[in-house]
């Protein structure tokens, strides 16, 4: 059972893929100790036994609690106190014998806790660059490290406990009182940290994964820091995300044969990657400064250069040829080239910045606008040979984030600090333009198109889809982050931004047939399964709704199909579900 906390409420999922809502309370951290899940945020404390049904507590209404542990007998629930906005926050403790009655303690000589952790016999609490120990989690003693930083998270396990912050690091200690520092990178940025598996891992900012076996020694992930991704696509049978960290001090190139594991390419040539494509047997990568790579095999690349000083956001292959736009220190403009090498700017605007293009019915359609006034008109420019451009009236103000083009119309998504709603402009030919509402106020920044489907995302993690680009859909893409780029491929959409998140969908759901579903005359179970053809698909069994075994993984060759569990006959009552992975 996964347990998710957070501010749409509390979360459980049997996979880790579909979740469930069951509580529509905001909680900054769950945790799972003496067999409990205890949940707290604000002013509240969750606990429940099975994940599902949970019982809120309220300790303190003027209380903002940040974290929780189990020890000597009783839950702790640490945090701050603030009365008066003029005046400092206060630490505040909330214990519990059996985790529904509570008891909250404000002290003045406390300072504001933010995480906790036992083990060892004692309490260890976080505040700034400060750390705090006790015995009975009612006296406290700090102890000062004498670093400029902020600690964010702890945890106890194999005998001690590890600190996480930025701009130090990693700590570590057996007894809260004295501290070793394990990592001295100052530009380390790490805010979370777990024990599982044998292994310390701890994780931070732009993607930053350090991992451990014994919390002493450690060492980075091979999956690397993300920097912010810009744009997606879907390139002879993978997914490319692009990016670069902020202020464009690397680039990276990220590619996956089926949107879950990916391969990471960072670059440190000061440029950020903004597009990428394939034409003419090459992979084609852009970037800021005029910055472009070349490859055969999208592993070994070659730098080059446009030779003119744009900064790439997005790059397509299409009607034979390679077409960027640009965007950057206030100067916009459209590159094309027929092989990836000798490059022209047929157009450039030094007021406004271009975001996104597209290419559909024999027409190259680029959007953009400029960021510095919010009052100037959406840009729309379009081309029958990508050569010669022409500035269509898009009817709107503010920047035009992206464009798409399926089913016969072309869709672009708007980035409008008004509160219109009106944040999709959609057209017949890309010339006459009409406002659409997704149905709420959003700042959108990309939009793709697949599978009969436009899906638009944009600032923290909001997703719409449409499959006619007048009428939409919200949908809970799973983010916390901005996602600006979108991608359609082997039957999967993927969209990425920053700090490196990658969200996928997941599509139809496989569903039993249970007029089909019956014991045989030996007890065999019989289970009836329809499922779109060529899904991986997971059978789990359960004799409690709790805790599921799986029983069987297939790739289904048929839509509808038939799984078989002989275990059922050693069972008197048996639950089933079937789970499909990306």
């Amino acid at each position: 059972m996964f347990v998710g906390a957070g501010y749409s409420g509390m979360n459980h999922s049997s996979d880790g893929l579909a979740w469930t809502l069951d509580a529509a309370v905001q909680f900054e951290e769950v945790k799972w100790v003496n067999r409990s899940f205890v949940a707290v945020g604000g002013s509240q404390v969750g606990f429940s036994r099975d994940g599902i049904h949970w019982d809120i507590a309220h300790v303190d209404y003027f209380s903002q609690l940040r974290g929780t542990a189990y020890g000597n007998g009783k839950y702790v629930a640490v945090g701050y106190y603030v009365f008066d906005p003029e005046e400092s926050a206060y630490g505040v403790i909330a214990t519990s014998a059996d985790g529904t009655n509570w008891v909250s303690s404000v002290n003045s000589n406390l300072p504001p806790v933010t995480a906790v952790a036992f083990g060892n016999g004692v309490f260890v609490g976080l505040s700034g660059s400060r750390f705090l120990y006790s015995d009975d989690a009612v006296n406290w003693t700090q102890v000062e490290t004498g670093y400029d930083a902020w600690f964010w998270d702890i945890v106890f396990a194999d005998g001690i406990f590890v600190a996480v912050g930025d701009r130090t690091g990693l700590f570590t200690s057996a007894d809260g009182r004295q501290w070793t520092q394990r990592n001295e990178d100052r530009n380390t940025v790490l805010q979370a940290i777990t024990h599982g598996g044998g292994k310390f891992v701890a994780v931070g900012g732009f993607g930053g994964i350090m991992v451990s076996r014994d919390g002493l020694k450690w060492q980075r992930s091979n999956r690397g820091a993300v920097p912010n991704l810009y744009s997606s696509t879907y390139l002879n049978g993978m997914f490319f995300c692009v990016g670069g960290g902020d202020g464009g001090a690397s680039g990276s190139i990220c590619k996956s044969l089926d949107g879950i594991n990916w391969n990471i390419q960072l670059f440190t040539n000061g440029a950020y990657v903004g597009g990428i494509a394939h034409g003419n047997g090459s992979y084609i990568a852009a970037g800021s400064g005029g910055i472009v790579m070349r490859s055969a095999d999208a592993a070994t690349w070659e730098l080059g250069n446009t030779g003119h000083a744009l900064d790439v956001r997005q790059l397509i292959h299409a009607g034979g040829r390679f077409v960027a736009v640009a965007g950057g220190s206030r100067t916009g403009g459209i590159l094309t080239s027929e092989d990836g090498e000798n490059w022209t700017a047929p157009y450039t605007d030094l007021d406004n910045y271009m975001q996104g293009v597209t290419y559909g019915n024999g027409l190259y359609v680029a959007v953009g606008g400029n960021w510095g006034v919010a009052a100037d008109a959406g840009i729309v420019l379009t081309s029958p040979d990508g050569t010669n451009w022409t500035r269509r009236t898009s009817g709107t103000q503010g920047v035009i984030t992206g464009v798409a083009y399926g089913s016969g119309v072309y869709v672009a998504t708007l980035y409008d600090n008004s509160t219109t709603g009106n944040s999709i402009l959609t057209s017949p030919d890309g010339i006459a333009w009409t406002k659409r509402s997704p149905g709420s106020d959003a700042h959108l920044t990309g939009i793709g198109f697949g599978d009969g489907t436009f899906v638009a995302v944009g600032l923290n993690g909001i997703l719409f889809t449409s499959t006619d680009g007048i009428s939409w859909v919200s949908r809970r893409s799973g983010a916390l982050e901005d996602l600006s780029g979108v991608a359609y491929g082997n039957g999967a959409f993927i969209a990425a931004g920053r700090s490196g998140s990658i969200v996928q969908s997941i599509g139809p759901s496989p569903r039993f047939r249970p007029e089909y579903c019956r014991p045989t005359a030996d007890g065999v179970m019989r289970l009836i399964i329809e499922s779109p053809i060529g899904k991986r698909l997971r059978l789990d069994g359960t004799t409690d709704a709790l805790y599921w075994v799986p029983l069987a993984t297939i790739t289904n060759q048929s839509t509808v199909f038939e799984l078989l569990d002989r275990s059922a006959t050693n069972s008197a009552t048996q639950f089933y579900r079937v789970l499909r992975f990306p």
